[in-house]
Order: C-alpha cells, then structure tokens, then sequence
C-alpha cells in the first residue's frame, strides 16, 4: 500500500493522472479485468488471480489513502 501511495502522489504531481475516488475505482476496475484476461490466455491457476487481486487491492488502498493525504492538504508522505 506505500508503494502505491508514493507512485500516486509522484503522478499526481508530474504527469497530472486523474486522481479522484472515481478514477481511482476504474483503474483497479480495469486491472482486475486485465488480470482475468491474463490467467485466461495463459491457462493459468485461480491462484495466481487471488494473489494479482489482493496486490491490485493493495494498490488501490494505497491510492486513495495518498489522494486522502492530498485532499486533506498534508505531507502526503508523512501521512503514509
């Protein structure tokens, strides 16, 4: 999740990704469905999606708690 929320907050900064809770949701929307389209083409175990869900998930938390940090005006860093 702090991995996540530093990469959110460094494109946030310089490359200005959309980053609203919104936005946030259709991005792991989309990994998730990226990731079934995977484990399907390659035949892979239900495993394997239950491990890239719960990573996607991670992610996703650590966007919102850095877009949280955003909007409150904190160090988003320190928030962490």
């Amino acid at each position: 999740e702090e991995r996540a929320a530093i990469v959110l907050a460094w494109q946030m900064k310089y490359w200005a990704e959309p980053s609203e809770p919104t936005s946030i949701h259709a991005r792991a929307v989309r990994e998730h469905d990226r990731a079934r389209r995977v484990v399907a083409e390659y035949g892979l175990d239900t495993t394997d999606l239950a491990i890239e869900i719960a990573a996607i998930r991670a992610r996703e938390a650590g966007w919102r708690q850095a877009l949280e940090a955003a909007a409150a005006g904190t160090d988003w860093f320190r928030a962490l």
